[in-house]
This record gives structure tokens, sequence and C-alpha cells, in this order.
């Protein structure tokens, strides 16, 4: 696991391997991906990016649209058939669209767009829009045969769109239905099933998401 921008958690069980990482379009002034730091917490992952400081507080651990879009990417050893995500968003009402990609990931994020995903072998863009709701929501993913799924607050359409849209992840299955552990866990399940329950600053760019 470890701390700061560019840490990871990694769970290994019958012979599968699951890695997330977070990243945030913070860099080249909100444009481009950059890395942020993974955290953990009773509701689940979340992140703190480049912006809010690699050990945010309150709110700002949420995977959220608020000034920076922030994602985790979860990394399968092996190919998943993607079911289900369940969002938490900590008991405060919150906004929970989403967007996604899946695919087969060759090579980081680092220094690349959301145009560039296509090229590292992200399939096209998935926008889930939800209503606001502070108690646990489950959405359905499509993904058959990936190894790679980035998953975020819904990416506007353009940096002055308006968007508070903000969760932490508190599972994530493949076709294998079964039942969540107790809040405060982080486990890997069976063959391609990864369960967990475990603001932004301005900056002076222009053209950026306030």
């Amino acid at each position: 696991s470890g701390t700061g921008y560019g840490n990871a958690y990694t769970f290994t069980a019958d012979g599968l391997t699951v890695s997330v990482t977070a990243w945030g379009l913070t860099g080249s002034c909100g444009t481009t991906f950059q890395t942020a730091a993974v955290a953990r917490t009773a509701s689940g992952l979340g992140s703190c990016n480049r912006g809010e400081g690699a050990s945010c507080t309150g709110n700002s651990p949420r995977v959220d649209n608020n000034s920076q879009l922030e994602f985790l990417l979860f990394q399968f050893s092996s190919p998943v058939t993607l079911k289900q995500i369940v969002l938490d968003p900590g008991g405060t009402s919150f906004d929970r669209d989403v967007s996604y990609w899946v695919g087969n990931v060759a090579g980081p994020l680092s220094g690349i767009g959301l145009s560039g995903l296509a090229g590292l072998g992200f399939g096209s863009r998935q926008d889930v829009l939800n209503s606001a709701g502070s108690s646990a929501l489950t959405l359905s993913l499509t993904g058959s045969d990936v190894t790679s799924l980035l998953f975020g607050a819904r990416a506007a359409l353009s940096p002055s769109t308006a968007e508070d849209d903000r969760f932490y992840i508190r599972s994530l299955t493949d076709d294998l239905p079964v039942a969540v552990p107790e809040p405060g866990t982080l486990i890997v399940l069976g063959a391609g099933l990864l369960a967990m329950g475990l603001g932004s600053r301005q900056r002076a760019c222009s053209g950026i998401r306030n």
C-alpha cells in the first residue's frame, strides 16, 4: 500500500491480483493525468489529488469532480467480467453521476488527457447519471474479458460545466455474486471479485474547473 501520490493497494486471492491506484486530471491546468493518493476510509476507497494534498481530510477523500476530476484505476492480473460497483457517499447526500472506461491497458496514465485513453487500450467512455442521495448505490457495469477499469465522478463536457458528484467506492464485483464483508475490510473474494468496506482547491490556471 504505502502513502502519498502514486501509492497503490494490491490484493491477491485465488490467483487473481488487483491493484488500485488513484489519478487526478490535475496536470497542465486540469487537462492531463497526474498520480494522486488512494485514500482508504470506513466508507470505501477514495482519492486525494494534487490540488487537495496527499493527506486530504473532511469531504476531500471522496472521488469527486469538484474543481478537478478524480479517478480510481483497477488493474487485474488476468481478464475479468465486471458486473457491479457500489458507491457510498459516506452518509452525506451528494450527487453520484459517474464516468468510466474499461479495457486492456498498456502504459501509465501520466501526462495524457481523456482523449488519450483510447491509445492506451481503453474502450469508449461510459456515463451513468444518478440522483443525489446519502445511501449506498449499486450500479451495473459493462466490461467483459478486461484487465482494467478507470472509474470516476462524471467527466464534464467542458471545464466550465458545473459538477459536484462525490462518493467512495465500496465494492466491485464480477459475475459471481457474494456477500459484501463488514465495513472496515478490503479483500479479494473468489476469481475476479474485489469487495471493499473500508472539496478541492482552486488553482491559478485559466479555463480550469471551479
